[in-house]
């Protein structure tokens, strides 16, 4: 292996080979067969240069002296000339000269004399070795990054990967040296990871040769943001501070103001693009196209994984497959609403409401409170819940709540119980808070909710005016997580004297990713116009209108809505098969999976998390398993794009490979009716398989289609899929 570092650099419209000669002895071979690489080149170098630094003198002039260079030089002929350039003692000062002169000496010499100009032949250098290697390592499949300063972030900067060649580590070594100038009194050169450790060695040697002093500074790492708050702060302009990367160079901002040092006494490595400061790093790198951190985490359904020990070190364990089923993923809530609606509209998906809010599930609450299984329950929690001192009523505003207010103020009158308050709307109520008890009590009704926004503030508004016991009935909670049903509870029922009271009939937590998902689809919408047709019913609704029965994408026959079989294995017996059941297939099994997800009692071997770095995934076979296309489609809306994502292995790839091939091969027949919805999670890149097996699934699916709409869509997606132009002309 050759020990020189060599890279290109263009300069006043020139292109030069620059070599650099690690201070110490480097045998004359190895510069000679850089040199002949050079000569080997298509384009010839308009010059090479071989950069070195002061005090190799003797060194040089013996290299330059050997027969294996001067062998190397009849090979470069009069194509190109050779010239050294040496750095100074002052790190600022470059002395030239010719070796074997051409043209463009007058160029070279005059040239490197200018800051500037030896500044960008530094930036060259470090362009190839920051490029050369990955230096920007996604988190694994289904797990974003924990980072050491406690934020997340989906990306994690490796700057120790370049520093595996002590010639790299060198010329870094001597960058770092020109920028930080000449620094007699420099002690202590503090390190944020023994990662980088090499490069403060190298750093140190040529601050030895280059002062006069003999003061040899120390090497200190101070173990990233855990360590920052145990140093001492150095006096000023004795400290130099090397820091291997940042994301946000948030670190570099705590390092000058836990040493109030100026900013030129620290430095990080590699950032990113656009962070605060980034023209003071060495190196930059455009964020990554699917670049998430801080707030947009959540969105994603990934599971933190932190970052520990000096090098920054993260575990991984094998791929873990879930595959769901009636034994270990039971879950009477959706059992229970299942049997309860089926045969109504009871639910709906998309929904935009007046107040200008998107339900990704919407339940109408007229039909619940019509519902006799929850009226019995109503009636017991009346009679055992409400307190004796109950005064009046206030219910969320809407007619499901409305309609629910009368029923409980009427089976109180049953009882004799009178409301001398009233019963008065959330948007009402606080009109008459100068007539309102403090002491006696209150019942708060709401026919359905979502995180609780109103009731939250009902509870605020009252904390002032009311101290007597409140109780809030709620008949159905739909939201994304079932901790944000337990996050309203708290906070409703818990008070000094634990006079509230907080009941819930059911809570449907179904996750956010059908929420993702139609955001994805919505997106798609808006930038490929050639999609108009297949999505336009789908995002240009008014205002309370579903999507209903067209909640998922149709099939090849008739156009026609998914619809479910017989024997869906979540649902008890009795329900008439078709496709009226669409909003509450898709509320089941994203019911079913985020149970998966957060029941911390279900056997480890079936939940859909893990407590070690797991990837954790839907097993493909459960494609197979439930073959209705309803069931399917559902499953992919409802997973996590990490949980549909094969590419991690060839097994699960390939297996997905012929799945897919097979699905659209017969999107002709009900065994393909999904065909539209897989296309899309392929084309949303909610579907992942490996790029070879994508290739052959997308064109093998080409050739079998025709000129029909349904074949010009999906041969669209499938584009999209493989980051192709979307076409709608099939290849016959």
């Amino acid at each position: 292996m050759n020990s020189m570092f060599t890279f290109s650099w263009s300069c006043g419209g020139y292109t030069f080979q620059v070599l650099f000669k690690a201070p110490g002895s480097t045998p004359a071979i190895y510069v000679a067969e850089a040199i002949k690489d050079a000569a080997q080149e298509v384009l010839y170098p308009d010059g090479i240069i071989l950069l070195n630094v002061d005090g190799d003198d003797s060194e040089m002039q013996s290299i330059l002296g050997d027969d294996a260079l001067q062998g190397a030089l009849k090979r470069l002929g009069t194509k190109t000339g050779l010239y050294t350039a040496t750095i100074g003692p002052d790190q600022k000062n470059v002395e030239t000269k010719v070796v074997e002169s051409m043209p463009l000496a007058d160029f070279i010499t005059g040239k490197l004399r200018e800051t500037d100009v030896l500044a960008d032949m530094f930036k060259a250098g470090i362009q190839q070795i920051f490029t050369s290697k990955k230096i920007v390592i996604p988190a694994p499949p289904g797990y974003h990054f924990q980072k050491p300063s406690g934020d997340s972030a989906s990306h994690f900067i490796r700057a120790e990967e370049v520093l595996s060649h002590s010639q790299v580590v060198d010329f870094l070594a001597l960058a770092l040296l020109v920028r930080m100038g000449k620094r007699e009194n420099l002690k202590t050169i503090y390190i944020d990871t023994m990662g980088i450790s090499s490069v403060a060695y190298a750093l140190r040697e040529l601050l030895r040769r280059s002062q006069s002093n003999n003061i040899i500074p120390r090497i200190v790492s101070f173990h990233s943001h855990d360590g920052l708050d145990k140093i001492d702060s150095p006096m000023p302009g004795t400290a130099y501070c090397i820091i291997s990367a940042s994301s946000s160079l948030s670190l570099e901002q705590k390092w000058i103001e836990k040493t109030r040092c100026k900013s030129d006494d620290v430095v990080t490595l590699a950032t990113f693009k656009g962070a605060v400061g980034d023209e003071n790093a060495i190196f930059t790198f455009e964020r990554p196209d699917n670049w998430a951190e801080h707030g947009a985490i959540p969105t994603l359904g990934t599971r933190g994984l932190r970052t520990l020990g000096e090098r920054f070190q993260q575990e991984q364990m094998p791929l873990k497959k879930v595959t769901l089923s009636r034994d270990h993923h039971p879950l009477s809530t959706t059992k229970d609403l299942a049997q309860q609606f089926w045969s109504l509209p009871f639910l709906n998906v998309d929904v935009a409401t007046p107040n200008g809010r998107r339900r990704t599930f919407y339940a109408e609450g007229t039909l619940l409170v019509k519902n006799r299984t929850f009226q019995k329950w109503l009636e017991k929690e009346l009679r055992s819940k409400v307190p004796a001192s109950i005064q009046g009523i206030i219910y969320q505003n809407d007619s499901a709540s409305l309609t629910l207010a009368r029923k409980c103020r009427n089976y109180l009158k049953k009882f004799k119980v009178e409301l001398p308050w009233g019963m008065h709307s959330s948007d009402t109520y606080e009109r008459h808070l100068d007539t309102l008890d403090s002491k006696r009590g209150l019942l708060i009704l709401a026919a359905v909710i979502g995180q609780g926004h109103t009731l939250l503030g009902i509870s605020r508004d009252l904390r002032a005016r009311h101290e007597g016991s409140k109780l809030y009935l709620i008949g159905l909670q739909v939201c994304a997580e079932k901790s944000e049903s337990k996050f309203l509870r708290s906070n409703l029922s818990n008070t000094k004297d634990g006079t509230n009271g907080f009941n819930l009939w059911n809570c449907l937590a179904t996750g956010s990713a059908m929420h993702q998902s139609l955001k994805r689809e919505e997106s798609l919408y808006r930038t490929h116009p050639a999609l108009k047709p297949l999505f336009d019913y789908r995002h240009s609704r008014q205002v309370n209108v579903g999507l209903g029965e067209a909640a998922l994408l149709p099939t090849a026959i008739g156009n026609a809505s998914l619809g479910l079989r017989k024997d869906f294995l979540f649902w008890p017996e009795g329900y008439k098969e078709g496709s009226q059941h669409v909003a509450l297939v898709l509320a089941t099994i994203g019911a079913i999976l985020e149970h998966a997800r957060t029941d911390k009692k279900m056997d480890e071997r079936y939940c859909m998390h893990s407590d070690t770095v797991q990837h954790v995934i839907l097993d493909p076979q459960n494609f197979n398993r439930f073959n209705d296309g309803i069931i399917q489609a559902s499953l992919l809306r409802q997973a996590y794009p990490s949980e549909l994502n094969y590419s991690a292995t060839h097994e699960e790839s390939g297996f997905m490979r012929e799945f897919l091939l097979k699905i659209f091969s017969a999107r002709n027949k009900p065994q393909g009716e999904a065909a539209l919805e897989f296309a899309l999670a392929l084309a949303i890149h909610r579907l992942k398989i490996q790029k070879t097996d994508l290739e052959i699934v997308c064109s093998r699916t080409t050739e079998l289609l025709t000129a029909s709409d349904f074949d010009k869509h999906l041969l669209i997606l499938l584009n999209l899929a493989r980051n192709q132009p979307p076409s709608n002309s099939p290849a016959f």
